[in-house]
């Protein structure tokens, strides 16, 4: 399934790079970027299930003490993965949390941002949904966008039979995911926004150091979790780093 589904994505790159801008307003060209970064997932994910479903169980050495004894390992689905997926990278972000999901045997209910979920809807009901058995990928869909988590976040992950929770977002939503996830309890992976640093020390390269932090900045116009938004410059290369920046993204700007 997750094989077909990326060749039927890359089949479709362009549809859904156009929809994704129109989604969440990022350049078309990196749209494109993401959807066949999409694919790239899926097979890679796709390529992991043989090694997963062989059957084999990892069988641990025994310590000296207790040579008569035997521990093993099995690999084992969790049951139904609540996905949560953020409104700047729509679709890359709910096919890392699908892909190996499904690829480890869950069923999964999928919760995009009500900011930007038209890709994901379309992804599942076009592409995954038909190529897996009903009731497998499942899409969650609500607001109201202004409170995180919204309603139906809420309701999804103070659900019983939710045995795992993935959340993309803020810190503030993310403190609310794992409060639900205390009381029931269960495993909860959470990938939470900050302001992280660029660190530039003081034998660093500027003309590189320049690079990395408008790298970080630019695409998706800077709203990412990883976004370079803030630097820590040695003091005897702050000016260099400064001018060299403002000298990059002048070029940029005048395009």
């Amino acid at each position: 399934a997750l094989r077909s589904a990326a060749a039927t994505l890359r089949g479709a790159l362009d549809d859904f790079a156009m929809l994704e801008t129109r989604d969440c307003g990022k350049p078309i060209r990196e749209a494109r970027d993401d959807i066949a970064y999409c694919a790239d997932v899926l097979e890679y994910y796709a390529g992991l299930v043989p090694s997963l479903d062989d059957g084999d169980a990892a069988v641990l050495r025994p310590s000296p003490y207790d040579a008569s004894h035997r521990a093993r390992t099995d690999s084992v689905p969790r049951g139904v993965c609540a996905l949560i997926s953020p409104w700047n990278y729509p679709l890359m972000q709910a096919v890392l949390k699908l892909a190996p999901a499904l690829a480890a045997g869950n069923a999964v209910v999928l919760k995009p941002s009500p900011l930007a979920s038209l890709t994901c809807v379309r992804f599942v009901a076009e592409i995954l949904a038909p190529s897996v058995p009903p009731g497998v990928v499942n899409v969650l869909t609500g607001g109201p966008p202004a409170s995180s988590p919204d309603r139906a976040t809420r309701a999804l992950t103070a659900h019983p039979d939710v045995a795992f929770v993935s959340f993309t977002g803020s810190g503030r939503g993310g403190r609310d995911v794992l409060a639900a996830s205390a009381r029931i309890p269960r495993p909860s992976s959470l990938e939470l926004g900050g302001k992280g640093s660029l660190v530039v020390l003081d034998d660093a390269d500027v003309d590189v150091a320049a690079d990395m932090a408008l790298a970080g900045i630019l695409p998706c116009a800077g709203q990412v979790c990883s976004a370079t938004s803030r630097l820590l410059v040695h003091r005897s290369l702050y000016d260099a780093v400064l001018a060299t920046m403002v000298a990059k993204l002048e070029r940029v700007v005048s395009r």
